[in-house]
């Protein structure tokens, strides 16, 4: 089973429990593409050439779902070879799984019956996993280096739109922001609160800082912490991005 953490697809025989804070201002986060609210991803299909049709993008899974609970339903309906699984943190995942079937039959089953079904409330949608556009024989891996502001205190009603808003009015160079949201007893999409904003050089996101933080955004005087630098791998092919909702 495969774990995906950040923008990055981990592979792992077994599904632990991380025993640490996720969110720290001086943990670096993966800005990786153009991230924005987690509850909205749009994703480019991975399989080469629209080859095999045994591999299957299931969407609105159920957040607290583990990759053995996708398993399990989707085994009822043919052999799972594998299971992978989008997180969005240690304890939830962002909605999004790919599952690779046995044989193209069990995938067409799969689709078949599990497309549009409502499972613990929600309406999933199972589609094939195609490619776009043929993978290159190989691609060139450019480390780039990119610097995160952690933003703190913002509304509970804040969304993606209204932070890139709020940054790119300052630096029109913002690479990405996301907001972190949580599920309540009365919200199952309610801001935490905070979020994150990703520069390309210190210079800029020292700059964010020194100029906003304290400033005034909807109503509550915001808190900006520098984090640290992070380095991503970017390639000529985009895999991942969120979209803003």
């Amino acid at each position: 089973m495969a774990l995906f953490l950040h923008g990055v697809f981990h592979t792992s025989s077994y599904t632990s429990t991380l025993h640490r804070r996720f969110f720290s201002a001086s943990l670096p986060f993966s800005c990786t593409g153009s991230l924005s609210s987690v509850l909205s991803v749009d994703v480019e299909r991975t399989e080469e050439g629209g080859g095999s049709r045994t591999r299957l993008i299931a969407q609105n899974i159920p957040w607290s779902y583990s990759g053995d609970d996708v398993r399990r339903i989707f085994q009822k309906h043919g052999v799972v070879d594998d299971v992978e699984l989008s997180m969005h943190n240690s304890t939830r995942n962002r909605g999004l799984a790919f599952v690779t079937m046995e044989s193209e039959e069990d995938a067409r089953n799969a689709l078949s019956n599990l497309n549009s079904q409502v499972v613990e409330g929600r309406v999933i949608k199972v589609e094939y996993s195609t490619s776009t556009k043929k993978k290159k024989p190989s691609l060139e891996i450019k480390p780039t280096t990119k610097f995160t502001v952690f933003v703190g205190n913002m509304t509970r009603k804040v969304r993606s739109r209204d932070l890139r808003e709020f940054f790119t009015a300052f630096n029109p160079n913002l690479l990405s922001v996301e907001i972190i949201f949580k599920k309540t007893d009365t919200d199952p999409r309610q801001s935490a609160g905070y979020g994150f904003a990703c520069f390309a050089s210190l210079k800029e996101a020292e700059a964010a800082v020194t100029a906003l933080n304290g400033k005034k955004f909807l109503g509550r005087n915001i808190r900006l912490v520098l984090g640290r630098k992070v380095f991503a791998e970017t390639t000529e092919e985009k895999t991942i991005e969120d979209t803003p909702i």
